[in-house]
């Protein structure tokens, strides 16, 4: 006859069912531990939307002189264009045609986001291309700034609640030079 081996009458009896329980368990403790510890996913780096400015910048760069040397606007027109600018900028523009050195050729709303912008396009004698551009703006008003973008000079100023930004060529000293006429003008 066989021995039968006797069995602890005080031995823990586990329950089928503690080891898968215990596997969720560990799983849900590393899920969280897993969130906790690892930082968030920063946001995509990509480039910055361009400012009005660069925007600007960019199209001018494409300007060449046969851009504007056949381009004339009829007194009507340019008339009807500086009106409308002149009630959403609330500055008379009329001045800003007649400036010594650079020829006027055209004026025209343009838009950026949302806001209306003004673009009045000049060539100078040797035939570069300028424009003088406004746009609405909540900053505080301030003097002249230089920028340089897209091979292109420029000059910014605040007046108002009004940007303004003269640009063409690549010599920034002619454009601040420029800028004095228009910001008398003006």
């Amino acid at each position: 006859m066989a021995a039968s081996q006797p069995v602890a009458a005080n031995a823990p009896r586990r329950p089928r069912f503690f080891a898968p329980l215990a596997l969720v368990a560990s799983f849900l403790v590393g899920m969280v531990a897993t969130t906790l510890l690892i930082p968030a996913p920063e946001p995509p780096q990509g480039p910055a939307p361009l400012g009005w400015t660069a925007a600007v910048a960019s199209y001018q760069s494409l300007y060449v002189t046969e851009t504007l040397s056949n381009t004339g606007q009829a007194a009507a027109e340019t008339d009807a264009v500086l009106a409308r600018a002149a009630d959403e900028f609330e500055v008379a523009l009329a001045p800003a045609t007649q400036i010594d050195g650079i020829t006027f050729k055209r004026a025209q709303m343009l838009g950026f986001r949302g806001k209306h912008m003004m673009q009045m396009a000049y060539l100078t004698p040797d035939g570069t291309p300028f424009a003088l551009c406004l746009i609405r703006t909540d900053k505080p008003d301030r003097g002249t700034k230089g920028i340089e973008m897209f091979d292109v000079a420029g000059v910014s100023w605040v007046k108002d609640g009004v940007g303004y930004l003269l640009i063409g060529g690549n010599d920034v000293g002619r454009v601040e030079d420029l800028s004095g006429s228009f910001i008398a003008s003006l």
